[in-house]
Formats: C-alpha cells, structure tokens, sequence
C-alpha cells in the first residue's frame, strides 16, 4: 500500500485565531472531539506537525501547533490537511468505509450504466459531494445522499448512484 493510501486526512487548518498562534480546524471525523486522540499528524508533504486541541468552538476546533507561538507563524499553517496513519483509526465493522476509500472506484447507475470513476469526495459543510470523473470525460458533482447513492461496495470497488442522478450534468 503507498503512503498516500495508508494516511486518512482527518481536518484542515482554517484561520489563525487569535495573536498567540493558535489555529482553527475544520475536523473530519464523526465527532468533532475525535481529533485530540490522535497521537501525531503530518501535513500534505508528509512533515510531522504535534498539536494539541484548547476548545471546541460550534463546527471548529482551536489548536495550538508545536512551535507556533504567534499569529504571523499560524498564517503560514492556514489551508493545511491533517492527516493521520491508516494504523491510528479505529477499527472499521463490514459496512463501513472512509471516505479516502471511495476514490478510485468505479460508479454505475443502478440499471448497471457505467457513469465514471470517483475522483475525490468533498465536504463543504453542507454535506458530502462525489466527484465523479465521467467516462466521456466530463466532471460529474453528486451529493452524497442516500438519495443519490444507492449502494457502496467495497468488495466490487464500486459506487451505485440511482440512475436519474447519474443524468444530473452540463451538456444534457
């Protein structure tokens, strides 16, 4: 497995707050508290960042980072995913997935169409949304509702969407 698929972004730094360097994090995980568990973090490029949760605030975390002592120094951290080692989260049952799992795999229509490939699954706030590379090329955004997605299997490494969804794009 590489690297890239044994890490699992868990949050992103948002805002400085404050002047003394502490940072806001949009967290991830199920519950938003999950986040102070972890031992250790690295960034995109893989550097080790040690900090520690100081409050929870409605949909954000406050966070000092190891070695961020002002507000300038916090600036630079601003836009940078956390991720933590596939081996540091819990355990999943047999219906369970990451959302990391999702990507690469392939999306048909409940009638069995072949849609595309997900390329990435974003969360804005308001919800999941699958990107979904479609055959033709084109880019396909799905919410990631149970309205939208029918099914997920991971044995078949695909994604099911209901076949009206699938018709939700430019061009048509």
């Amino acid at each position: 497995m590489s690297e890239v698929l044994r890490r699992v972004c868990v949050g992103k730094i948002t805002v400085p707050h404050g002047l003394r360097g502490l940072v806001k994090i949009k967290p991830f995980t199920e519950t938003m508290g999950t986040i102070a568990d972890f031992p250790q973090f690295q960034d995109e490029s893989g550097v080790q960042i040690s900090l520690s949760v100081v409050a929870e605030q409605k949909a954000h975390l406050i966070a000092k980072i190891k070695g961020v002592s002002e507000r300038t120094q916090a600036e630079e951290w601003v836009g940078k995913s956390l991720y933590v080692m596939r081996s540091d989260l819990p355990s999943l049952g047999p219906d369970e997935y990451y959302c990391a799992d999702l990507v690469g795999l392939n999306v048909m229509t409940a009638d069995g169409e072949p849609v595309g490939i997900v390329q990435d699954v974003h969360d804005f706030g308001a919800g999941g949304i699958l990107e979904i590379q479609r055959d033709g090329g084109e880019e396909l955004l799905l919410s990631f509702s149970s309205e939208t997605v029918v099914a997920v299997d991971m044995v078949a490494s695909r994604v099911v969407i209901s076949t009206a969804a699938s018709q939700f794009h430019e061009g048509e």
